[in-house]
Formats: C-alpha cells, sequence, structure tokens
C-alpha cells in the first residue's frame, strides 16, 4: 500500500512540474518575431472604443518594425484593456494590452505546458503607432458565402 501511494504522489509531483513548462513559442518573444516575419499575411482584431474589428495584414517590414522594443517578462496578467491583436496563423496570437502589457499566446501547447506567456512592453514607436498603422493598412476579410 505505501509503495502504490509512493508512485502515485510522485507521478502527481512529475504531472505538476510538467504543468509549469512553458512552450518555447509562447516564452521567448524573438521566436515570435521570427515566425511573425516568416508570415505572410496575418489577421489583425482591433479593439475599438465603440466597435471592434477584423482586418486582414500584410506582413511588411514597416510592420515589424513597429513591433520592435523592450520586452521583459512580467509575473502578472495584464490589467488594462486590449488594444489589438495580431493572429499569425491559427493558434499563435501577441495581444497587446493599453497598460503596455502583451500577452503571447501558443494554442498548440501541449496538456503539460502553459499556453500563454505575458510581458511588460515598450514598442519603439509606441502602441498607438501600430494601432493606427494597423488601422491604416488592413484589409477587410472577404466573407464566405
Amino acid at each position: 500500500m505505501k509503495k502504490l501511494l509512493s508512485i502515485l504522489l510522485v507521478s502527481v509531483l512529475i504531472i505538476s512540474l510538467s504543468a509549469c513548462a512553458i512552450p518555447e513559442k509562447a516564452e521567448d518573444p524573438e521566436k515570435t518575431m521570427e515566425i511573425l516575419s516568416e508570415a505572410e499575411e496575418i489577421t489583425v482584431h482591433i479593439y475599438g472604443e465603440k466597435e471592434e474589428k477584423t482586418l486582414k495584414l500584410l506582413v511588411t517590414e514597416e510592420l515589424l518594425s513597429l513591433t520592435e522594443g523592450k520586452w521583459e517578462k512580467a509575473s502578472s496578467r495584464p490589467d488594462g484593456k486590449k488594444v489589438l491583436t495580431l493572429t499569425v496563423g491559427t493558434q499563435h496570437e501577441i495581444t497587446y494590452f493599453e497598460d503596455g502589457t502583451c500577452m503571447i499566446y501558443y494554442g498548440y501547447a501541449s496538456v503539460f505546458e502553459k499556453d500563454r506567456c505575458y510581458f511588460n512592453v515598450t514598442l519603439d514607436e509606441g502602441i498607438s503607432q501600430l494601432y493606427n498603422w494597423c488601422c491604416e493598412n488592413g484589409t477587410v476579410p472577404e466573407t464566405e458565402e
């Protein structure tokens, strides 16, 4: 009985420690920016004061330069409202918040990994520049009928 209990306890401990793992694609902003730079087109979701909208956006050098800045791992979730989300592929997102934080979400994380990581971000050009550029250069996606 003690042996079974010990095996069970060790198994729970291993699973608990594994649950703390974060996939590289969520933990490393440089890896996420590399994936963004390899994309041809992304979807951007704009969270406005009065309305929200989704736009298609070509990945250009100008867009990439607007995402450059200082990224530091944050210890907690953002307090501010969402400003915009860049969706790279189907399960990889970069969400910027008005309080200067950012969340990288990676939906292909295993059940033993965290699927999101939070950062304090200071963009070189500022979040408003990125927001305005996305609004000006994005196009409304064609709806499927």
